[in-house]
């Protein structure tokens, strides 16, 4: 009966060894995957804040976009009145000398 009872509890230990055995695999097994799991979500980081500096590159691009748009906008009316104006001169212009045609044909008709 003592015999059976120490190999009973040789066995009980050499069972708990095993899982002990089997638990701290699995801690080493968690721990390298907790460190590539950790090593992902740093380059994660990274990425992200890459992305969120070239975000905000994209946004001073498009603010400058924008204020050029802008400017050509102006250019564009300034270009446009100027343009009207000196139409309106050659009008004038054009009035002006069939003015003095017609006034120097009269005067020196007979």
């Amino acid at each position: 009966m003592v015999f059976r009872a120490v190999a009973a509890s040789a066995t009980r230990h050499e069972l708990l060894e095993a899982q002990c055995d089997s638990l701290l695999r699995s801690i080493k097994v968690a721990q390298t995957v907790s460190n590539h799991l950790s090593c992902i979500a740093n380059d994660l980081d990274v990425r992200n804040m890459a992305l969120s500096r070239e975000k905000a590159d994209m946004r001073d691009a498009i603010c400058t976009l924008k204020l050029s748009l802008q400017s050509e906008r102006r250019s564009g009316r300034q270009l446009a009145d100027a343009l009207e104006d000196a139409n309106g001169v050659i009008v004038c212009t054009k009035r002006l000398a069939s003015d003095l045609l017609d006034h120097a044909s009269n005067f020196f008709s007979p």
